[in-house]
């Protein structure tokens, strides 16, 4: 199972490896267009010819959109890559867990980075990585040839500004790390707010809303300043950067000029590369941003990795086996105990969980699926489990349970079926109907069912 942020590499596949190959492509045919002017204005400037140089120049600048747009398509296909790759693993973390699924804060969190953040960052994740390619190789490749076919003190010009810039990166290291981890939990909280917003909103309890609305309230203040600190701690860094890379590259290029002015064909090939060279001070800019939020990346990956973690927690320090009883279908009552219990589940029967509220009532069905694993359905109370019939939006709510019960009866071999509060909110009819129906599957199997 997933657990470290490098391990995020295997769900990349022939997807990542494609794009990367064709990306690659894509830059070293736009670097050779600046092989192809330098060497068509030296060869212009000293009489040569001209068509063979314009003929590369020009199609070093048709041919790039053909890898580049595969790699955009290769890049869409390994973005989905990676969200089914964190599915399974939340799936293969996550499954057979009741004692998470108990515990309502856990859910909501994990939930929230499922449906949500997960895509979000891991999108991101690709796309942060499609740039910082793309950005490196264009930035690298046309200083090699720049700094061999014009000037090299380019080449030195940009390494000086790759040094200060990593010493600036490396002293906000670990502030900018703080204010990503902020904005991603306070993105999960509203979401979490959000999630809470169609019972709250379409009720219409004047009381649930107001503290909803409350609660969203300060969710999205928090999200939006967090975000707005990361966003402003970030554009700082890169106006910084872009005065280290901007101040050692107009040097030289004053320099060169002032060096270079009794030799026409290399004045003239400088002059032709000057746009192009600021346009890899650009890109060198972003690739300096972008290194610049690497520990950002690492942070908000970090975050959605936690959830692929199993939840760990003892749920028998919910139960107070003093205030529960046990009563089996025969009228006998017996104090419970997990001795008790498990003798009762060996065998079919009906087994009724009685007791004061608060007791550990529920918890303790859960508990028992704990223990019993596959041989065992836990139903509860209130759950968003897959039926034949949960489309199905007229029925009632007896209705709709006594399919339950039937669809379980008929397809589920569970030796153990265990009910939390079935009979809430159902009138006596209904209560009867269903009592009779999991008489009928207690006959070959056990059933035990918690009752206020």
């Amino acid at each position: 199972m997933t657990t470290r942020i490098s391990d995020l590499f295997r769900w990349k596949s022939n997807a990542a490896r494609g794009c990367l190959a064709a990306l690659t492509v894509q830059q070293l045919l736009v670097a050779s267009s600046t092989v192809w002017i330098t060497l068509l204005i030296k060869s212009v400037s000293v009489g040569g010819g001209v068509a063979l140089y314009l003929g590369l120049y020009l199609g070093s600048l048709a041919f790039p959109y053909l890898p580049g747009g595969l790699a955009l398509v290769l890049l869409s296909k390994w973005e989905q890559k990676m969200n089914r790759g964190f599915l399974d693993d939340f799936i293969a973390g996550n499954r057979s867990r009741p004692t998470a699924w108990s515990s309502k804060a856990e859910r909501e969190w994990r939930i929230s980075i499922l449906a949500s953040e997960s895509r979000q960052t891991l999108a991101q994740a690709a796309e942060y990585s499609y740039k910082s390619a793309a950005s490196s190789m264009n930035v690298f490749l046309n200083i090699l040839v720049i700094s061999v076919l014009v000037e090299r003190k380019f080449a030195l010009a940009y390494g000086a500004s790759l040094v200060a810039s990593a010493l600036l990166y490396r002293t906000l290291l670990r502030q900018q790390s703080h204010l990503a981890c902020a904005a991603q939990s306070g993105r999960i909280g509203l979401t979490r707010e959000l999630i809470s917003a169609w019972d709250n909103v379409v009720l219409g309890n004047r009381y649930n809303f107001g503290r909803w609305k409350e609660g969203l309230d300060r969710s999205f203040a928090d999200a939006a300043g967090a975000a707005v600190r990361l966003v402003s701690f970030n554009q700082l860094i890169s106006v910084a950067i872009a005065c280290m890379t901007l101040i050692p590259t107009v040097s030289v290029v004053v320099w060169s000029v002032l060096a270079k002015q009794d030799d026409v064909p290399a004045l003239s090939a400088l002059i032709v590369v000057l746009p192009r060279l600021f346009m890899i001070l650009t890109s060198t800019h972003e690739l300096l941003s972008l290194a610049s939020r690497w520990n950002e990346q690492q942070a908000k990956l970090g975050g959605i990795l936690s959830v692929l973690l199993p939840f760990r927690e003892e749920i028998g320090a919910r139960i107070q086996w003093s205030k529960i009883s046990l009563r089996s279908v025969d009228g006998t009552v017996a104090a419970a105990s997990p001795a008790v219990l498990e003798l009762l589940t060996q065998m079919p029967g009906r087994v009724t969980i009685s007791g004061e509220n608060g007791a550990g009532k529920s918890s303790l069905l859960t508990m028992l699926k704990e223990k019993i694993g596959a041989d065992a359905f836990f139903l509860p109370a209130h759950h968003a489990l897959r039926f034949a019939h949960s489309s199905d939006k007229g029925a009632s709510t007896g209705q709709s349970l006594r399919r339950v019960l039937e669809e379980i009866e008929r397809s589920v071999p569970a030796k153990v079926l265990l009910l939390d509060e079935w009979a809430a909110n159902l009138d006596s009819e209904n209560r009867e109907h269903l009592s009779r129906l999991i008489d009928r599957i207690a006959v070959g199997r056990c059933v035990v069912e918690v009752l206020h």
